[in-house]
């Protein structure tokens, strides 16, 4: 029975794996008609981004890749990641294309900060610059659950208020935040963490 119970397990956490969606962002040549599941038929906008996952919640395994060198400005004061990734399946927020210069996600003018956990866990975010949040460029919110698992990994953060936060906290007394790693996050201007 242990043997059946553990081919189960792994079959389970492969067909997890099987079912990740890959997601695709082109500012310049994407549409938010296309499907966003390749280069070639890549989303355009934040807006199809988070209409995605509002309607679906992204899933263990799932990435969504920016264009390098691309920008976008956010429409609304922030966004919110909506789903949870996996011990072993983490969602990843990050980038792809050519290009040396990381895609930039941007505050628009007076936003507190650019993306928000509000109760989420296993993201990592890579090679991605934030930029121009007036309080925070990273916020993680534990408001009715944990926030763990957060990795923010080769990352740029800048700002034209100083001091800034690259990573804010809130709200910890009700929740906990666990397991958060930065590595080889770049700096530009005064800021803190906490």
């Amino acid at each position: 029975k242990l043997k059946i119970l553990v081919v189960m397990a792994i079959c389970f956490s492969w067909a997890i794996q099987l079912k990740a969606n890959n997601f695709y962002l082109n500012y310049d040549y994407g549409s938010d008609a296309a499907n966003g599941s390749s280069t070639a038929t890549a989303w355009k906008t934040w807006d199809k981004i988070r209409s995605y996952g509002v309607a679906t919640n992204y899933q263990p395994g799932d990435t969504i890749s920016l264009l390098n060198g691309d920008t976008w400005t956010q429409d609304v004061s922030y966004w919110n990641a909506l789903g949870n990734g996996g011990t072993n399946t983490p969602i990843i927020l990050g980038s792809w294309g050519t290009s040396s210069t990381r895609p930039i996600i941007e505050a628009i003018p007076g936003a507190d900060y650019c993306i928000s956990f509000r109760n989420m866990s296993y993201w990592t975010i890579q090679n991605i610059m934030f930029a121009n949040a007036d309080w925070a460029c990273i916020l993680l919110l534990p408001e009715s659950s944990n926030v763990t698992n957060i990795k923010v990994l080769n990352c740029e953060v800048t700002s034209n208020v100083i001091p800034f936060h690259y990573v804010r906290v809130g709200n910890t007394g009700i929740q906990e935040i666990t397991n958060v790693e930065f590595g080889s996050v770049t700096i530009h201007g005064t800021s803190t963490w906490y």
